[in-house]
């Protein structure tokens, strides 16, 4: 049986118990209205049942059946020795009042742990009775303005209350009763390697903008506006050249140029960092050298070094295109 049909199943014995209580309890003559000690007990007993009609509006808070009795109960006593008949109220009308702030209380105590207004609480309970009423009228789940049409509260009111109405739950709570197994053992450790990209990939980000930067002045100007720097687009060769005064070719030479000299500033920044993760790397002189000569013999790659420069200044609210225009 589920957690959900074990607390309604709980719910059911508590009702019926409380009822056979209640039916159980003699019937006491009516009191002349004098008598206010001993009216108070009469008083009590004949609206107890008010108060499991009360308690029924705020079950769908989580808050176990019986305890949302015992504050009813509580208010309902509590009525009793406040009332004064001569004031020309009802009873019931005085004591629904003092009923509903004792239930109030124990939600806003219990249904987080930063405990809510009361006023919050009672639109909360408005909220969830329109959304039941409306959905077995619709026959499914209602929409958003619907609920403010049918509560006279307004969308994001409505989407705080959804929010702050979520009950929380401790990490020691028993999700098996039976095996003993809490809620934080079933809850792994997120993975730190996202954080960790994410660190690299700023550093990489950071360290490729402080090269472009040493860059002389025309081959900063081409890779900004060749690769879309800044937030901009990219612009053409031909919208560039027009900016320069030179023609298209040569901005095109310019931008190779730039680009062998981004790929160069990266091959030594991870060169060097892997000669520092690596304590074997480092080699005496002989060793470098054959590094350097290794580097040197290694073909250029004009086309890594664009696509890298392209990725880097990928942002999710900038417009990136997939190709450079020609």
């Amino acid at each position: 049986m589920t957690a959900p049909a074990e607390s309604r199943a709980r719910e059911s014995a508590v009702y019926r118990r409380y009822l056979s209580d209640l039916r159980s309890l003699p019937t006491r003559p009516h009191l002349p209205s004098g008598t206010r000690e001993e009216g108070r007990g009469e008083l009590v007993e004949s609206n107890l049942f008010y108060v499991v009609h009360v308690a029924r509006e705020y079950s769908d808070f989580g808050i176990l059946f019986e305890d949302l009795l015992s504050e009813g109960n509580v208010g309902l006593l509590e009525a009793a020795e406040r009332f004064d008949p001569k004031r020309g109220t009802k009873f019931i009308t005085y004591a629904s009042w003092w009923i509903r702030k004792r239930m109030l209380n124990l939600i806003a105590r219990q249904l987080t742990f930063i405990r809510l207004p009361k006023y919050k609480v009672e639109r909360l309970r408005r909220l969830r009775a329109a959304e039941a009423a409306l959905g077995s009228r619709l026959c499914r789940r209602p929409q958003l303005e619907e609920l403010a049409f049918e509560t006279g509260l307004s969308p994001l009111e409505i989407e705080n209350l959804r929010l702050i109405g979520q009950r929380q739950v401790s990490l020691e709570h028993l999700v098996n009763g039976e095996c003993g197994r809490r809620l934080e053992e079933l809850l792994c450790e997120p993975a730190g390697a996202e954080a960790e990209e994410g660190l690299i990939e700023q550093d990489f980000e950071n360290h490729l903008a402080k090269i472009i930067d040493e860059l002389p002045e025309k081959e900063r100007f081409v890779v900004r506006q060749r690769f879309g720097f800044d937030g901009n687009c990219s612009s053409t060769l031909q919208s560039i050249a027009g900016q320069l005064g030179l023609s298209r070719e040569r901005v095109r030479q310019i931008e190779l140029q730039a680009l062998e000299r981004i790929r160069r500033a990266l091959s030594s920044r991870s060169s060097a960092f892997s000669c520092e993760r690596s304590p074997a790397a480092r080699a005496p002189a002989g060793g470098s050298l054959q590094q350097e000569k290794a580097q040197q013999s290694r073909p250029s790659a004009p086309i890594v070094a664009s696509s890298t420069v392209a990725a880097s200044r990928r942002r999710p609210s900038r417009s990136s295109p997939a190709a450079l225009p020609p």
